[in-house]
């Protein structure tokens, strides 16, 4: 009688020869290194700063139950305990005030809303499962994401160009040196070299507003000066009657409970434009703590007290000026797929903060392109359709991501897409 045939053993993939090339050590970037260690497939990351925290990336994210997933997918358990155990305490919904007035408007800003398009949240201050959105400290969230990483990253990188034969991919830097890869990942930001190489430099940003980001501590006394809604939660302050257009402040309580953890803050972000401010642009992105403060302060002069006391007690060693932007709504660029080349994050699809969906994106595009990377490999790298198959998915749902980002922004801060 015939038996039936033995199981198969499952067949460990073949690994390239040649490591990943990863550029830029943003969230997205290193939840793919995370990712492909997880399945042994060598790779090394490349970073332009010199030291960890050179430049100012803000400071609260919010991370969503895309965000989520993905990171449980990609992460190592240690990893990913460590992220969820360093995010801060969800917050109570909190009230949108008339920023001249300190009178509540109608309709609530939720601590726990979801960006467009996602399923609403379970209850607010529950960070056990199941998560749907947490609050985290960006740069706490990065140390969390390095948690064990091998190899760790190589700083003072800038990559101005690479390179590609039949059988590899050589990414070369500014300091004259190279690294040789079998796949690069341009996870580099806003105005990516690998983007603009790899595209023909079509990625368009646009330049839709300011933002003054800031940190104010949370000491019983500020807390006193406040309006009640500022104290704890998130808050919207809108001025509909700037003679400039409306100027917003939105407002965040970040208070954690981890061991080791830093001082609760309230983060905060003030969006104009440079007129709002009194001064030209050239100026304002280049001011730093002390200037912002001082452009802050004077753009809310006619604001109510209780709600400039937030601004008044900022700590400007944590204030700075960055720009609002965003990809175009009308879709993610299409490019001609290299099997060698390819993009993630806001290299590709950069989104303003009003929807929430930035980071959270480039977290699903690490984990898509990690999922696709592990199923199929050859010695010398991935074929152009298993790249190819990436770069569809990713343009799909990114798309979709972009304009509802972008809907958000001229919603609540009035911005309009360029003609």
């Amino acid at each position: 009688m015939a038996t039936s045939p033995a199981p198969r053993l499952p067949v460990r993939p073949v690994l390239p020869v040649l490591p990943v090339l990863i550029i830029g050590s943003g969230l997205g970037g290193l939840t793919l290194a995370q990712a492909l260690a997880r399945h042994h497939i060598p790779f090394r990351i490349f970073e332009r700063d010199a030291i960890r925290d050179e430049r100012f990336q803000g400071y609260r994210i919010r991370i969503h139950q895309i965000g989520l997933d993905a990171l449980r997918e990609c992460l190592p358990p240690r990893a990913y305990a460590r992220f969820e155990e360093t995010c801060a305490m969800n917050a109570k919904p909190s009230a949108r005030i008339d920023a001249r007035t300190g009178q509540d408007l109608p309709g609530r800003m939720g601590a726990n809303g979801p960006p467009p398009g996602q399923p609403t949240p379970g209850t607010p201050g529950d960070q056990r499962q199941p998560f749907i959105s947490l609050p985290a400290d960006r740069r706490v969230m990065r140390e969390a994401l390095m948690t064990d990483l091998d190899p760790p990253i190589t700083y003072s990188k800038a990559i101005t160009k690479y390179t590609t034969t039949p059988s590899s991919v050589t990414a070369h830097f500014a300091d004259g040196s190279s690294a040789e890869g079998s796949l690069l990942i341009g996870a580099d930001g806003l105005r990516s070299r690998v983007a603009a190489q790899l595209t023909g430099g079509r990625v368009e940003v646009i330049d839709l507003a300011r933002m003054i980001f800031g940190r104010t501590p949370t000491t019983r006394d500020i807390e006193l000066a406040l309006h009640p809604s500022l104290r704890n939660g998130m808050a919207l302050v809108v001025d509909p009657k700037d003679p400039h257009g409306q100027l917003n402040l939105f407002v965040e309580a970040m208070r954690f409970t981890h061991q080791g953890a830093n001082p609760d803050y309230l983060h905060w972000v003030l969006t104009g434009i440079p007129p709002h401010f009194g001064v030209d642009d050239t100026t304002l992105l280049a001011s730093d703590g002390s200037s912002a403060r001082h452009f802050s302060l004077k753009a809310t002069s006619a604001w109510d007290q209780t709600i400039r006391a937030l601004l008044e007690h900022q700590d400007p060693r944590h204030t700075s000026v960055l720009r609002l932007t965003s990809s175009s709504p009308r879709g993610v660029v299409k490019w001609q797929t290299d099997r060698r080349v390819t993009l993630l994050g806001d290299a590709v699809h950069s989104m303003s903060p009003t929807g929430g969906s930035g980071a959270n994106t480039a977290l699903w595009d690490a984990q898509t392109l990690a999922h696709i990377l592990a199923s199929g490999v050859a010695e010398d790298g991935w074929t152009t359709d298993a790249i190819g198959e990436y770069e569809t998915r990713m343009r799909e749902f990114a798309g979709e991501q972009v304009t509802m980002s972008y809907q958000a922004a001229s919603h609540g801060f009035g911005v309009k897409l360029p003609d």
